[in-house]
């Protein structure tokens, strides 16, 4: 989501910018629960309707945090790195 009017939002799409109101369920969440309101950079579901409005129909959650990386241990602690065609010992 880019931005936020009242009762409009505006979504980035994979056809570009598009503007949305909140559907029936998305807006008795948000009665609801205030904090279900989306927010700018969040991510939504849209619903496009045959006679053309789109609404906003939820809200995705994403995690927190990003997934933790492991760490990446070399093949071969204990030799030394040496340059494959470029001086490199023949057994």
């Amino acid at each position: 989501m880019l931005a936020q009017e009242i009762g409009v939002v505006v979504v980035l799409t994979d056809d570009g910018p598009v503007r949305a109101s909140y559907g029936a369920r998305m807006l008795c969440e948000i009665a609801r629960d205030p904090s279900r309101l989306p927010e700018a950079g969040g991510w939504v579901t849209l619903r496009r309707w045959c006679d053309g409005p789109v609404t906003v129909e939820g809200v995705l959650t994403r995690p927190c945090q990003p997934p933790a990386l492991a760490t990446v241990l070399p093949l071969h602690p204990n030799r030394p790195r040496t340059n494959p065609g470029h001086g490199a010992r023949q057994p």
